[in-house]
């Protein structure tokens, strides 16, 4: 007995990997994911499958024909990591000549390399310091409260894509913006969105706000952006947070991701009530003190640990995970998106907008890969066929980029990121001009 079990040892530990391949397919995909990436983990589940039939059937070969089999297995996995072991080496090759070259081109001579972690630990010795951060990442299911913005009142530390970290501090009620603007009787505009609508990464003088007040210093302006949101969030803060609020009109940024946002959107118990039920809220301009102790709660006990695993763990991760190499060769499959639940959001936002006099504009924002293919994306097509359904205002921010010399120089170091100050101002004037001037 104990000399078969040795015998078939290497099938057994096989077999033990491809089972647990398949555990972790179905956690990423059913519970990470929530079912909604299924176009993308069904080729795992049938990998996942293949090896353990092969696996099985390894119990029953002859020796030699298993020698050959473990042979081949081998040689592809070493294949493999050798493969991903270039292309990491090649991507951070280019990526350090690209911004070697942007920075004696642009005159950059400073550069934070410190991680946010190094940052957050600094900083916060010296003054109250707040953190933006997603809030899907840190929702605990069995809270009876799901945040929308941030801590009030607060210095917040948020991201370095252009050298340095950028900061701000928040107003009453977590956002970005100026305190006083919570006063005034009415507004002229009312920003939703995600982190490119946050200005992900830039200081107060490059933020859209800040630059379209510098054009006309009158135009009173609230931006309720945060990072991650989606369609639902960004419909709930504004029911939220604009309630007995007057504004002449909404500007919604929509991003491509925010396809996907509603995805894990729709399966959140809470945010769906704001879709589900026409009265729903929950009273979170009541309740910010709760907030503020939450959030400060939050980052006490997980960022600290989770961004010092982060620093010490990504990189090796995603290496074992062969996660270069299957970016390349996997199939992304064709995504199915819930365009029915979004129509119905944007509907609802309208409708609402509306009863207040409240008139609406959707800006939709490129990503990096739109400007430096200048290829536009279907989900843009599949979004503005909506808005056309619902008689919705939509102005595309695409054309206006390509109107200057260099399209892509609106990305931190023209590489993959948010926009960077050039892009913002751009964003700015485009604001200015095609909304609030007409």
């Amino acid at each position: 007995m104990v000399n078969n079990i040795k015998n078939k040892i290497y099938s057994i530990i096989f077999l033990i990997i491809s089972i647990s391949l398949l555990f972790y397919t179905y956690y990423k995909s059913e519970i990470v994911w929530l079912g909604v990436r299924h176009n993308i983990y069904i080729q795992y589940y049938i990998l996942s499958f293949i090896l353990i039939i092969i696996s099985s059937v390894t119990f029953i070969l002859k020796k030699d024909t298993n020698q050959k089999i473990y042979l081949i297995l081998s040689s592809i996995i070493i294949i493999f990591y050798l493969l991903e072991t270039f292309l990491l080496s090649y991507e951070f090759y280019n990526k350090l000549n690209l911004d070697k070259n942007f920075q004696i081109n642009n005159k950059i001579v400073d550069i934070d390399k410190r991680s946010k972690f190094e940052v957050y630990e600094e900083e916060k010795s010296k003054e109250n310091l707040s953190l933006v951060f997603n809030h899907k990442s840190y929702f605990d299911e069995n809270s009876k409260l799901y945040i929308l913005g941030g801590k009030s009142k607060t210095k917040h530390l948020y991201c370095n894509e252009s050298g340095y970290y950028s900061f701000f501090n928040s107003d009453r009620f977590g956002f970005r913006n100026d305190d006083r603007y919570w006063d005034k009787k009415e507004l002229d505009l009312v920003f939703v969105g995600d982190s490119f609508g946050l200005n992900a990464c830039v200081n107060k003088s490059n933020t859209v706000v800040e630059k379209i007040l510098n054009i006309n210093s009158e135009i009173k302006l609230l931006n309720l952006s945060w990072d991650g949101n989606g369609p639902i969030s960004n419909y709930a803060i504004f029911k939220e947070y604009m309630r007995n609020k007057k504004s002449k009109r909404l500007i919604w940024f929509f991003y491509p991701n925010d396809f996907e946002n509603l995805d894990y959107e729709k399966n959140n118990k809470i945010l769906i009530k704001y879709i589900n039920k026409n009265n729903f809220s929950q009273n979170l301009k009541q309740k910010q003190n709760q907030i503020d102790y939450i959030i400060e709660n939050l980052i006490n006990k997980n960022f600290s640990e989770k961004i010092q695993n982060k620093n010490k763990n990504f990189k090796l991760v995603n290496f074992i995970k062969l996660q270069k190499l299957r970016s390349i060769i996997t199939y992304k499959g064709e995504p199915k998106y819930d365009l029915n639940l979004l129509k119905t959001v944007l509907k609802k936002t309208k409708n609402y907008a509306e009863n207040n006099n409240i008139k609406t504009t959707f800006i939709y924002l490129p990503d990096f890969w739109e400007i430096k293919k200048n290829k536009q994306r279907k989900k843009k097509k599949i979004l503005f066929t909506i808005l056309e359904d619902l008689e919705l205002d939509y102005l595309d921010f695409f054309d206006y980029i390509y109107e200057i010399e260099n399209p892509i120089s609106i990305f931190p170091f023209e590489s993959y990121g948010h926009y960077n100050e050039k892009g913002y101002d751009l964003l700015a004037n485009f604001i200015y001009e095609r909304v609030y001037q007409k």
